[in-house]
């Protein structure tokens, strides 16, 4: 299963996704028991919907608290949950205690039958979530890149009409984006992007943005109003014919959607690869394992 599929215009996350489907599928089969056993199926439908939010808004608050250095720059990013942060087992705790809070406004006598309901109904959306989520980190299909996989040399211009390759770059962390002018994630990113790349270049990371089927004239002109002073690959143009094309080397990473980062090891090994918008507390991490020793 691939890390987001898209729907239209849209480039929506597998794990949202799973998670949407996850709790639709506890709140029906915690009613439907609910039901059979002579409870309150409504009770028990909005304590499910309930503990589930809270236990979402809990899983974030918890990771953005321990992550608030990375936050701290720009706290309202905290607020776009369909990025990835989100701490599991606060989540866990925070939609328990939701569900025992509910519970107090119960008989003593009918608690038992709401709780077997609600249990039993996320115990199978749990386990439809894990299955999907598990599915993500199977091989990919042959041709395409995964990770732990040696990343194929290619080869493209610079914004200069210059030949540039991944193997210049041997030796040091690589976070390669793909991306596009149209979208509107990827030109929210940049910004993120360029920071990370004047903290981190010193260190031995470089990030390059791979511009995916557009004009170099095109992306110059984009790049020149938007500031970036990290390195951006193109398609020749008019220029090398012999050069790589952009919507292949994509295609060699799934293609799914834009933005797509590789996050690829002084080795050019990949570590890590994320469809979707990024966050800077979940950029930093991944860094981490990117640093030249």
């Amino acid at each position: 299963m691939p890390e987001a599929f898209t729907l239209g215009p849209l480039l929506i996350p597998t794990r949202i996704a799973a998670f949407v489907v996850a709790v639709f599928v506890a709140l029906w089969i915690a009613s439907r028991l609910a039901v059979r056993s002579g409870a309150d199926a409504t009770w028990t439908r909005q304590t499910c919907a309930g503990s589930a939010l809270a236990g979402l808004i809990t899983a974030r608050i918890a990771y953005v608290a321990l992550n608030w250095n990375a936050f701290a720059l720009e706290p309202w990013t905290a607020l776009y949950i369909w990025q990835p942060g989100y701490l599991l087992v606060a989540g866990l705790a925070g939609g328990a205690l939701y569900v025992l809070y509910r519970l107090r406004s119960q008989a003593a006598d009918r608690r038992l039958p709401h709780l077997r309901a609600i249990s039993t109904g996320f115990a199978v959306g749990a386990t439809l979530l894990a299955t999907a989520l598990i599915s993500i980190t199977f091989p990919p299909p042959s041709g395409v890149a995964g990770s732990e996989d040696k990343v194929q040399d290619f080869e493209l211009v610079n914004l200069d009409g210059e030949r540039v390759a991944l193997s210049d770059l041997q030796g040091k962390g690589v976070v390669l984006n793909f991306w596009a002018t149209w979208c509107p994630p990827c030109r929210r990113e940049m910004p993120l992007l360029e920071s990370i790349w004047l903290e981190y270049r010193s260190k031995g990371i470089v990030i390059v943005g791979v511009d995916v089927g557009e004009s170099p004239k095109m992306v110059r002109s984009f790049i020149d109003t938007m500031g970036i002073t990290y390195p951006v690959w193109t398609n020749a143009g008019s220029g090398a014919q012999d050069v790589d094309d952009t919507n292949e080397i994509f295609g060699r990473f799934g293609g799914v959607g834009l933005p797509t980062t590789v996050f690829i090891d002084p080795d050019r090994i990949i570590e890590d690869i994320y469809v979707g918008e990024l966050n800077r507390a979940v950029l930093v991490e991944q860094l981490t394992g990117l640093l030249p020793e």
